[in-house]
């Protein structure tokens, strides 16, 4: 998904997260604690023994403030069980009817709790990378309104085009390479170049929207260094 270029460049945060915790949940399942009279049980398969608490466990999924979710470990004490769940009475910690708990006999909770940290890591990238990349979107807005002026016309406009479209292009690339988690160093590098061609690009247009005639270049000119900078094998 994340490959996507429609989906990343013109997609919220939220709705990409969205998709991502829907796949998630898929391969990793939950369900909730249920309410049995004035007692709580569980399905069978979300209570674990934790060699650190010395206790059975379940593993409470949570919303949580600055990122989607939170993982709570509950010690519990088991009651009566059946073939397909138990009565469990929490230690510590709060393990209300209705909690989502992870079935821990498919996945161990340390990768569980390792996933999430890794979704709240993309999930912070997420929320960063547009905000980097902000002043390129303004110039590459300021373009697509130069085109799209009376004095724009004919080839002049169709190198404008052409331009633009190969700077978005662009933008979208160093969209992806700042989400997969470039290093402050590389993301900074991408920023600057994606700047330089961004600003050519609008040049591109501005003269076009003045009337001139025989823009030069034709083509937008990329540096190597800024068409290294932005390979996505790198």
């Amino acid at each position: 998904m994340l490959q996507d270029a429609a989906v990343l460049a013109y997609a919220s945060v939220t709705e990409i997260l969205d998709r991502i915790w829907t796949a998630a949940d898929v391969s990793v399942p939950l369900v909730k604690i249920l309410r049995d009279g004035d007692e709580t049980k569980v399905d069978k398969r979300a209570i674990t023994w934790s060699k650190v608490t010395a206790s059975s466990i379940v593993l409470v999924r949570e919303e949580a403030t600055g990122r989607r979710y939170r993982l709570r470990t509950v010690k519990v004490t088991l009651g009566n069980c059946d073939d397909a769940a138990c009565k469990v009475i929490p230690i510590d910690g709060k393990a209300r009817p209705g909690a989502e708990v992870y079935l821990l006999h498919e996945r161990q909770a340390l990768f569980i709790e390792q996933l999430h940290d890794r979704l709240a890591e993309l999930e912070q990238a997420l929320h960063a990378a547009p905000k980097l990349l902000e002043d390129v979107r303004h110039l590459l807005f300021l373009t697509g309104v130069l085109i799209d002026t009376q004095r724009c016309q004919g080839k002049e406009q169709a190198a404008a085009l052409r331009a633009f479209e190969q700077a978005k292009g662009y933008h979208d690339a160093a969209r992806r390479m700042l989400i997969a988690g470039k290093t402050a160093v590389a993301a900074e590098r991408i920023h600057a170049a994606m700047r330089r061609i961004a600003i050519a690009a609008a040049q591109i247009a501005q003269s076009c929207a003045a009337g001139q005639q025989s823009i030069v270049p034709a083509k937008l000119a990329v540096t190597p260094e800024d068409e290294t900078d932005l390979g996505e094998e790198n």
